[in-house]
């Protein structure tokens, strides 16, 4: 019987080792470069081993994707905005309902580094949130 007490106590310390960190994604990207990249963005999030997406803002990291069209003047090959959007990235993270800003970074994102800037965002994001993962354990 204190083999079974012991071995639930390592398992249960294996569980913590690895828990997730909670992350929720707050975006507001309406352009179609936006909306591409925090569609992968979240794919990753959801694919990470790292972390677990969380449907509603509480306590956990909160990243904000805020996405501005580049100028939409029309030219031959359609909308500007189409094309081109600068991307907000800002880190925060949410404990006791306070929020703690983290870092900010701007990204230049053309349609066509749209798909792979997803994965670029979380590894920026885990870099910047590592430090402070201690902050996230009960």
């Amino acid at each position: 019987m204190q083999y079974a007490n012991v071995l639930v106590f390592i398992l249960g310390l294996c569980t913590l080792a690895y828990a997730k960190t909670p992350l929720y994604v707050d975006s507001h990207c309406p352009d179609a470069v936006g909306t591409v990249v925090v569609y992968n963005f979240k794919e990753a999030v959801s694919g990470s081993s790292i972390y677990r997406p969380l449907q509603d803002q509480r306590d956990g990291v909160v990243v904000h994707l805020v996405c501005v069209a580049a100028d939409s003047d029309t030219s031959q090959d359609g909308p500007q905005n189409d094309r081109e959007a600068a991307i907000g990235l800002t880190i925060t993270i949410e404990k006791d309902g306070r929020e703690y800003y983290i870092a900010h970074a701007v990204y230049a994102v053309g349609r066509n580094q749209a798909s792979g800037l997803g994965r670029e965002l979380l590894a920026v994001v885990d870099s910047q949130v590592d430090a402070y993962r201690s902050w996230l354990t009960p």
